[in-house]
Order: structure tokens, then C-alpha cells, then sequence
């Protein structure tokens, strides 16, 4: 796929020399030119719109008509699109989408909030209590920045404030700490170190001991760098065959594949 810059500054060849650069790549004999794509919001926030699509669909037919060969695919964009999808607004020739985000959280990125038919609770972090204490809640004595990781504390509390903190099993080196939440509202991320992160619970702890879990809902960025990290338990409820099993009960819909065994073989040409 020839991914091409339309504005977030990401991958991508410049417009200008898509020309030139496609017919480079088909006189490559290794080379299969599926189709063309774009990178919109992944990298510098940039907000996709039909008239980026439309681009698309034109640099597709310019290309089709000047080589006299069919492309499979215009690959429009990532979660930031499906807002626009849903409200029938993409183009036709647009077939293909890189989907992470939305289908995992279901994250609307444009709008916020959760996508109409999608979930947000689909993945759960737990991370085990392995000390509990009531503390200061500010630090004692003078402080700097030598922290590698900068805190997550809130400025909102005074000098000689308590309350109980908990350290669990999940730092820095494991995921993006910040983008836990955790599910109990009245608990609040104070920081990480790099295999520890720690909770302010309050002035109570309620039932809460060391050996407990405490559970977070992950931002797209944790849970990309939880699922690599090989240190991470991951377990799948319920089990993929049962799951399996209701999806094929329960699915109403079939999508043909995009690109089939007869894709660019000499009839696929104009």
C-alpha cells in the first residue's frame, strides 16, 4: 500500500510524486501494489474529512487510468475515521480501514465518549497490593525533579494531609501509567516508579489488604504497550472457543475479503 501525506506529518510520500514513485514500483518484479492509504490523527492529532477521502478516490483513478492497472484498496485511515463512517460520509472506493483503538475501547476520537455499539470495558487491568500504609500525602523535606517519571499527583493537597496509600505491581516499564484509571472512583493515581505505581485510596482503605487487587480501565496507549510486554499475564474470558461458538450463533453479517486469489493476475488489469 503507497501511503500517502495528507497533513499529520506521519509516513507518506508527497503528492507531487506519486506519479513518478508508482511507476518506479511497477517495474519492480518483487514489488505488489496493492493500493494507496493515508495516516490521519495517529501522529500530530490531524482530524480526517471527506475532502482528505476524496483525495484519495481521485488519486486512485488518476493512477488506474494513467497505468492501466487496478488497485484493490484505498486503506483511508485509522479509529479517527469510523465517526465519519458511521455517518455515511466516506466515500465509496474507500474499503479499507486500520482499526485499533475503537474496536478494542471503543473510543470515539473526534467526539469522545464510547462508539453507539461498542465497548469500553473490554479489557481490565489488576494489579496486585503489596503494601498499604497511611502516609503523608505531601513529600517531607526539600524536594527536586530527580524523578525519572514525572508524578501524577494532584497539587490539591496540604502539608500534613494523610491518607492510606497503595503501592501495586504495575509501573513504568510495563505500560503508560497515566492512562490508568482506576475503577473505583474514589481512587486516584499518585505516581509510578519503574515496576511500581502508587494509589491514593483515601482516608479509608475499606477491606483493602496486601495480596488484594485494584483494578484499572487502560487508555489505547497502555494496553498497546501491556499486550507486548511479555511479563504481563493476559488472560481471555471467556475462552475463545466458547467465544467463538456464541459469534457464530449470534453473527448476522459476512464480508467478502478485500483482496481474493485473483488479484492482479493478468485480468486485473484495465
Amino acid at each position: 500500500i503507497i501511503m500517502i501525506e495528507l497533513g499529520d506529518l506521519r509516513e507518506g510520500i508527497l503528492p507531487s510524486s506519486l506519479i513518478a514513485y508508482y511507476e518506479r514500483l511497477l517495474s519492480l518484479k518483487n514489488v505488489q501494489v496493492l493500493g494507496i492509504g493515508a495516516n490521519l490523527g495517529c501522529l500530530s492529532g490531524a482530524v480526517p474529512n471527506p475532502e482528505h477521502l476524496t483525495q484519495l478516490a481521485l488519486y486512485k483513478e488518476l493512477l488506474e487510468l494513467k497505468f492501466k492497472h487496478r488497485m484493490a484498496m484505498i486503506s483511508g485511515g485509522s479509529s479517527s475515521l469510523l465517526p465519519l463512517l458511521l455517518e455515511n460520509r466516506v466515500p465509496r472506493a474507500v474499503n479499507h480501514f486500520r482499526i485499533g483503538d475503537s474496536v478494542f475501547l471503543g473510543s470515539d476520537l473526534i467526539n469522545g465518549g464510547t462508539l453507539a455499539g461498542l465497548r469500553d470495558d473490554a479489557f481490565t487491568v489488576e494489579a496486585d497490593i503489596v503494601e498499604i500504609k497511611e502516609k503523608s500525602l505531601v513529600p517531607l523535606g526539600e524536594t527536586t525533579s530527580m524523578s525519572p517519571f514525572a508524578s501524577l499527583q494532584p497539587d490539591e493537597h496540604s502539608p500534613g494531609q494523610r491518607g492510606y496509600r497503595a503501592i501495586v505491581t504495575v509501573g513504568q516499564v510495563d505500560t503508560e501509567v497515566s492512562g490508568l484509571t482506576p475503577l473505583d472512583p474514589n481512587h486516584q493515581l499518585a505516581g509510578a516508579s519503574s515496576d511500581l505505581a502508587v494509589i491514593n485510596l483515601g482516608p479509608d482503605p475499606g477491606e483493602l489488604k496486601v495480596g488484594d487487587t485494584i483494578r484499572f480501565r487502560p487508555s489505547y496507549g497502555a494496553l498497546v504497550r501491556l499486550m507486548m510486554g511479555k511479563y504481563i499475564d493476559k488472560e481471555l474470558l471467556p475462552d475463545p472457543g466458547i467465544f467463538q461458538a456464541q459469534l457464530s450463533r449470534h453473527a448476522t453479517t459476512s464480508l467478502p475479503p478485500v483482496i481474493d486469489e485473483t488479484f492482479n493476475q493478468p485480468e486485473a488489469a484495465l
